[in-house]
């Protein structure tokens, strides 16, 4: 069963759904408040709450996330976790890989209202492009969570939302210098596209699966610019193949925007 895009009909279902999953999400904000008030490391309080947000908010949502490459997450630690970027909804989908010793580097989230408390309060890096030396600061207490502390960082690589389904946008430096200077290695993470079925903007939510697929970690092969460069580069071929094949399967399935959406 299909809606036609704009029908009352859908546009019902979308606001049913997201009321629910806003609720979802409200729901994992009890759940963090309560973790604040026992003793419990921030670590856990991450994960747990990543866990629950992803539980409560994806299936109402309509998003089924299928992971492929579980096996690396964690694989080696610290490490540079690198993901492409598409959607708000992205946090929850993620949410259900989410390693424990983790700190999400981001932009802007940081000042969004209730998630941006929760982002500062639980260890997280607000990453603030737009004035260099609050990105160089950023990069330095990346920096030293994964020496000092063990931490590893999850990043989206792009630094913004992706604007065509199925195509990344440039890479940032960031991820790339961290893992050069820290010698870590880079854990790429690749979300299958999520249009047309689940679109915000479009106001729509179409049930359908969404790929979650960990790769295996690229290493630097030092700390030089060039070695920056080549990481980056060689990132992205493995991820846009990765990308790639879950846009031509999704093409080849007959349920392509039907209710339930392609299998992997």
């Amino acid at each position: 069963m299909t809606f036609r895009v704009g029908s009352v009909p859908q546009r019902a279902a979308f606001w049913l759904r997201a009321s629910a999953a806003g609720a979802g999400f409200g729901l994992a904000v009890v759940w963090y408040v309560a973790l604040k008030l026992v003793p419990v490391g921030n670590a856990y309080r991450r994960q747990s709450f990543a866990r629950v947000m992803s539980r409560l908010c994806c299936r109402p949502a309509g998003v089924r996330v299928h992971v492929i490459g579980a096996e690396h997450i964690e694989q080696y630690a610290p490490c540079v976790y690198a993901c492409n970027h598409q959607s708000q909804i992205d946090y929850p989908i993620v949410g259900t890989i989410y390693p424990a010793n983790a700190l999400v580097m981001a932009s802007q989230i940081g000042d969004w209202p209730i998630m941006g408390t929760i982002f500062r309060s639980s260890g997280c890096i607000a990453l603030d492009r737009d004035v260099p030396v609050h990105a160089a600061s950023a990069l330095e207490q990346s920096a030293a969570a994964i020496r000092e502390h063990g931490n590893s960082i999850w990043m989206f690589v792009e630094g913004t939302r992706g604007k065509v389904p199925g195509v990344m946008g440039p890479f940032k430096r960031g991820a790339f210098r961290l893992a050069t200077e820290t010698g870590v290695p880079i854990v790429p993470v690749v979300i299958s596209p999520l249009k047309p079925e689940t679109d915000l903007r479009g106001r729509r939510l179409t049930p359908h699966e969404v790929i979650v697929e960990v790769l295996e970690p690229v290493f630097p092969a030092g700390g030089s610019r060039e070695d920056e460069a080549a990481l980056r580069a060689e990132v992205r071929v493995r991820m846009e193949r990765a990308l790639g094949a879950r846009v031509a399967r999704a093409a080849r399935s007959p349920l392509r925007g039907s209710l339930f959406g392609p299998r992997a």
